[in-house]
């Protein structure tokens, strides 16, 4: 584990990583036990249940905790060449889904883990497939989750990321999505709760008639910071995108939402929409977001928005005027502002976990 120490970290030089501060990385020490009774702690928290069930215990598939019925699965162990996998055992685990399999995968973390697991999932032609993907963690850890997704022709796949970790950890997830001809892909998360959570999105349409929409919901507090990056690459023509995100920032967090649209030369019919709407709670939190737009081609229609703004103080004094005490007032508002992506949550997963999120 104290080869973490040696490793170069991203620095804020970095595009990508501009307003994301790693340096309390630096100071974190890793160790590779973990007690067995807060696993079966958080086990027990879960918030989805399906007949399908990965585990993975600090970067490690736990079969013992796995439940597999329907899906099919390969893994094998990874080759020690990247730096991260040096420091904890991790496996490459390939699942293969069909007809309409719903597949919950969770990744558990206990205090002082440091786990990089890699997940290759591909969707069969013509199936139209559930993915539930949850996080749950106690103490100080590093999390690196990294996930492949390939969608065949004429397939849908439902992704709904969930994370409920620990208030101290740090939580890193880059996704990179492939999608053959008229393939559906629809993305809803919700980051809040950590020192750092960051989702790394990477979208390929590579098929025509090929769509993706990506949602999602973050909040921060204290000194708390999370990050949204995407990246939709229309690279076959008739394809669309649409994006929709929302954050809450409080006290004094960081948020950071950084979108990209790219349609290169000798593709037409492109529909592509960029949305990133903020609410800043304190005179001291911070909102950075970057919508972009990177277009070489003239059959487009494509658009992009971005809002930081305050509560509504007229309806807050309105709320208060009816004798509504205020935390509550606020709460009222908070969750009004959410409230889209609060009903998308339910609709996939239930009340349980639409209230987990509130």
């Amino acid at each position: 584990m104290n080869s973490f120490k040696h490793i170069t970290l991203p620095t804020r030089h970095d595009e990508a990583w501009k307003y994301t501060d790693l340096r309390a990385l630096n100071a974190l020490t890793f160790s590779a036990g973990a007690s067995h009774d807060s696993i079966a702690h958080l086990l027990a928290q879960n918030v989805i249940n399906t007949h399908d069930r990965l585990v993975f215990i600090n970067g490690v598939l736990s079969l013992e905790h796995s439940q597999l019925v329907t899906v099919g699965l390969t893994h094998d162990v990874l080759a020690q060449s990247h730096a991260l996998t040096t420091l904890s055992p991790t496996a490459q685990v390939g699942v293969l889904l069909s007809d309409e399999t719903q597949l919950t995968v969770s990744f558990i973390h206990t205090d002082g883990s440091f786990s990089y697991p890699q997940l290759s999932i591909t969707v069969s032609e013509n199936a139209q497939c559930t993915l539930h993907q949850e996080t749950l963690g106690v103490g100080t850890y590093f999390s690196q989750p990294e996930l492949t997704l390939i969608l065949k022709q004429n397939s849908s796949l439902k992704h709904t990321h969930l994370y409920t970790g620990s208030e101290t950890a740090f939580h890193h997830v880059p996704i990179h999505v492939t999608q053959a001809k008229a393939s559906q892909y629809d993305y809803l998360s919700n980051l809040s709760g950590s020192a750092l959570s960051r989702q790394a999105l990477t979208v390929e349409l590579q098929g025509e008639k090929a769509h993706c929409s990506l949602k999602g919901l973050y909040q921060a507090n204290q000194q708390q910071q999370v990050d949204t990056q995407t990246l939709v690459q229309h690279q076959a023509s008739n394809t669309s995108s649409d994006e929709y995100f929302k954050g809450i920032i409080d006290e004094q967090a960081r948020g950071i939402f950084n979108g990209k649209i790219f349609v290169p030369k000798q593709v037409g019919q492109i529909n592509a929409d960029m949305t990133n709407k903020n609410l800043l709670l304190s005179a001291q939190a911070e909102m950075n977001t970057k919508p972009q737009l990177e277009i070489y081609a003239d059959d487009v229609q494509c658009s992009h928005g971005a809002t930081v703004g305050e509560l509504d103080h007229e309806a807050l004094f309105y709320l208060q005027s009816r004798g509504i005490p205020k935390e509550t007032a606020l709460t009222l508002l908070r969750q009004a502002f959410i409230d889209d992506i609060l009903k998308d949550f339910a609709l996939l997963q239930g009340t349980q976990a639409k209230e987990a999120i509130a």
